[in-house]
């Protein structure tokens, strides 16, 4: 049997939010259940997972509490998290529409944002959605799988990350494999160019 003092910690919750959807009620105000989905308000708020994940979310963020004791999950939908994961205490993923930022230990930032074409960019009829997800890695380590790019960042390291849903042009194959960022639309496109 568990003692008072060794439960494990309910998902907590401070600051400017609200509960837009939830699959479960909560059971006091500060507690959060899995399954709700928190809509931020200005000044920003906190999420508490297993007493080893702190999770400081911007205004005008949404997230969705997901996992399990000792494997804490959060879905990023919309906006801006500052995670702080407690090293050998559990596990955390943070799922955003482009794929998941898989934690042991580390602080890292992320941004989903969805980008609208300025006017005369793009013919609106054949626009759908596009995602954009910033990571930035403070101190530690994340591997994502993140719009269908794997691999490692430390501290220090950011990488944007980007998968429109919509018909169009593709990168030229010689771009393959390149690290960076790039802002636009592209016009058009060449074997070894592309007008953005």
């Amino acid at each position: 049997w568990l003692t008072v003092a060794q439960r494990y910690p309910e998902p907590r919750a401070t600051g400017a939010f609200r509960i837009v959807e939830s699959e479960n009620a909560p059971t006091r105000p500060d507690t959060v259940g899995r399954g709700q989905r928190l809509a931020v308000g200005a000044g920003g708020a906190e999420l508490r997972l297993g007493g080893y994940c702190r999770l400081l979310l911007d205004a005008d963020t949404r997230v969705v509490v997901r996992g399990e004791a000792r494997k804490e999950a959060v879905e990023l939908e919309h906006g801006r998290v500052v995670s702080r994961i407690q090293p050998g205490r559990g596990h955390f993923t943070l799922l955003t529409p482009l794929g998941a930022i898989e934690v042991k230990g580390t602080e890292f930032i992320t941004t989903v944002d969805y980008p609208e074409p300025r006017k005369g960019e793009k013919d609106m009829g054949r626009l759908k959605k596009a995602a954009t997800v910033t990571v930035m890695v403070i101190s530690g380590a994340v591997a994502y799988n993140l719009a269908d790019s794997v691999g490692l960042l430390t501290g220090g390291m950011s990488q944007a990350f980007a998968r429109h849903d919509e018909e169009g042009p593709a990168l030229p194959d010689a771009l393959n494999g390149f690290k960076g960022m790039l802002i636009g639309t592209i016009a058009s496109k060449g074997e070894r160019e592309f007008v953005l």
